[in-house]
């Protein structure tokens, strides 16, 4: 962490001042996320004061009332509890795109194309973000933005990306 950072907030709300955390990290979901920055630290951080890509995507989501296929790792699902919910048994028509390494097979890949081509009306598609590629552990991967470049070609529609710095995230 940055030096001070910790104390910083602290004053903040030592103050009554309330402050808000966005980040782009879409590999843990909210309550994840606020754990690992308590257990740093950041004790005065609270799922009220974070935004993520996934809460956002799922406010999007509830809002137009979407069905989503979920590309996400399995920790981020949570985020999706309640659209998933309403969405039980009905037909998907809405794609969201994370990091997706555990879902980045071919087959996977394929499936996912296959149910938003199958979907009852126009899908949309909902990107936690827009990286091209980064490195994990020495290899480089295609990020959230290269997998939705894809679907997007594949379906013909534009992706939303509710990631920063994007107008969406701040919907």
């Amino acid at each position: 962490s940055i030096p001070g950072s910790k104390e910083a907030l602290k004053k903040l709300v030592d103050h009554g001042i309330k402050f808000c955390l966005t980040t782009n990290q879409c590999t843990l979901s909210k309550r994840a996320l606020v754990r690992k920055l308590n257990r740093l630290g950041f004790e005065t951080v609270n799922e009220s004061n974070v935004v993520c890509p996934s809460t956002v995507a799922n406010r999007y989501i509830e809002d137009r009332r979407l069905n989503p296929l979920l590309q996400v790792w399995p920790d981020v699902r949570v985020d999706f509890k309640t659209s998933l919910d309403k969405s039980e048994g009905m037909p998907r028509d809405c794609l969201v795109i994370g990091e997706m390494m555990d879902k980045s097979t071919r087959d996977g890949t394929d499936s996912a194309l296959q149910t938003m081509l199958d979907s009852p009306k126009t899908p949309t598609i909902v990107s936690l973000g827009a990286g091209r590629y980064y490195k994990d552990g020495g290899r480089i991967r295609m990020d959230t933005g290269s997998h939705a470049a894809a679907f997007e070609y594949a379906l013909g529609v534009k992706a939303v990306n509710v990631g920063k710095p994007d107008g969406d995230f701040f919907y």
